[in-house]
């Protein structure tokens, strides 16, 4: 991942294959904080905020596919499940 990828808030907890919308307070100051213009099939890096067994911070990191539900007129993620690692797992490989 770049860093200067934006990370988005997301929580996973609709299950796999389900639409996470991106309407949770946290999530839409992130998309406005970054400057992000969401689109149809946008691939997004989000987090969770997750901890070590030591109840050290470690946010979960996952990928998710941007798209629109023109019923609900609301943009969800679709997320990759086989993506989620954590944040130390990335620091850790990238040295």
């Amino acid at each position: 991942m770049n860093k200067s990828e934006p990370r988005i808030f997301l929580h996973p907890g609709m299950g796999e294959g389900q639409p996470h919308y991106l309407d949770r307070i946290g999530t839409v100051e992130d998309i406005a904080h970054s400057g992000m213009v969401l689109r149809e099939g946008l691939i997004v890096t989000f987090y969770d905020y997750d901890a070590t067994d030591k109840s050290a911070d470690d946010k979960l990191l996952f990928n998710g596919v941007v798209h629109y539900d023109a019923a609900q007129q609301k943009w969800y993620a679709l997320i990759d499940w086989a993506s989620f690692r954590h944040e130390s797992d990335e620091a850790t490989s990238a040295t």
